[in-house]
């Protein structure tokens, strides 16, 4: 187990990666623009959401809609947003396995972009949380990724050297954060990634579930 040996702790995406809910975000950002009409397609989509945190309400602005306007569209999308979140069946085919085999080798966390409010919807049934020791979400940091001080958080909860750590992301926001914290980091690409370099990445794997293998090897 030697890769497992280089580490002392795993620490995880959430969106993307342990459940597919990132297309949900997309789903419901991309159906409040087109009603203003603007065109969201997924390589904006990604190019604005997922490679930085900048969003894409500019484009909305742009149209000719002030900042109050654009603030209750924000709440239109978040509500549908979240109805998307209750669907059944968001985790990833294999991830609990995948966790469980992976579980008391390493301490584990999930470091996620995601409101409080929306990771519980997705894990009231997800069954994945025992596998953590902690969960952060938007509300625990100031500045979300890619600044580096979510996962820099988490390696002090842990008490974890930075270069310690593996970070398992699906973006090159997430990318950029853990890189930028000192650590590793290993890249699961998903639908809304492909084409996406990710240069800076020590691995880039087709799949999470190709994440245990990889440690376990």
């Amino acid at each position: 187990m030697a890769a497992v040996d280089d580490f002392d702790a795993v620490l995880w995406d959430n969106d993307g990666v342990l459940v597919d809910t990132e297309h949900l975000y997309y789903e419901a950002t991309r159906s409040v623009m087109n009603e203003v009409g603007v065109t969201l397609d997924q390589t904006t989509y990604h190019a604005h959401f997922l490679a930085s945190s900048r969003g894409a309400w500019h484009l909305v602005e742009a149209k000719g809609y002030d900042a109050e306007s654009i603030e209750r569209l924000k709440r239109v999308r978040d509500e549908r947003h979240e109805a998307l979140l209750n669907r059944p069946g968001l985790v990833i085919s294999g991830v609990a396995q995948m966790l469980a085999t992976l579980h008391g080798l390493r301490p584990m966390a999930v470091v996620t972009s995601s409101r409080r409010r929306h990771f519980d919807a997705v894990h009231v049934s997800s069954g994945l949380l025992a596998y953590f020791e902690f969960v952060l979400t938007r509300e625990d940091y100031e500045n979300s990724k890619p600044d580096p001080e979510p996962y820099q958080l988490a390696a002090r909860r842990l008490g974890v050297a930075p270069e310690r750590c593996l970070v398992v992301e699906d973006s090159v926001r997430g990318l950029t954060a853990a890189k930028e914290a000192g650590m590793s980091c290993w890249v699961v690409r998903t639908p809304l990634s492909q084409g996406e370099v990710f240069d800076r990445a020590d691995r880039v794997l087709t799949q999470v579930t190709d994440v245990a293998p990889a440690l376990l090897e």
